[in-house]
């Protein structure tokens, strides 16, 4: 499947490779809390190496401030039921149109009811 200018990914990377493309990713509800399917996506992102952000996404979380983010909260509730979150690829864009791809996937999950917190 290809929406502007991005494929979409099959399968997740076994190893953690250095990307130098924009990924668009998911981070989805704990696994046993919900089965894999697109009602578990929570929040959309874009990241050239969305591990790293993904690890700083729950550091972010674990962080006393002053201001939480809806994402924050969510995460806060899933460490307090002793679960962590999980990543998702949705798709590898190949040129710079990646805003566009992240625009249409949240309309495109919006569509569907996804509650998202973007």
């Amino acid at each position: 499947m290809y929406i502007d200018g991005c494929k979409s990914l099959v399968a997740p990377f076994s190893s953690r490779p250095r990307l130098l493309k924009p990924i668009i990713y998911g981070l989805v509800e704990p696994p046993a809390r919900l089965p894999c399917s697109i009602g578990a996506i929570r929040y959309i992102g874009k990241s050239i190496r969305p591990f790293s952000i993904f690890n700083s996404h729950l550091r972010s979380a674990r962080k006393v401030k002053r201001y939480y983010s809806r994402k924050d909260v969510w995460l806060s509730a899933c460490f307090a039921r002793g679960e962590e979150p999980g990543l998702i690829l949705m798709a590898k864009c190949f040129d710079d149109s990646w805003q566009n791809t992240e625009r249409a996937v949240i309309a495109h999950l919006r569509a569907l009811g996804v509650p998202l917190l973007n």
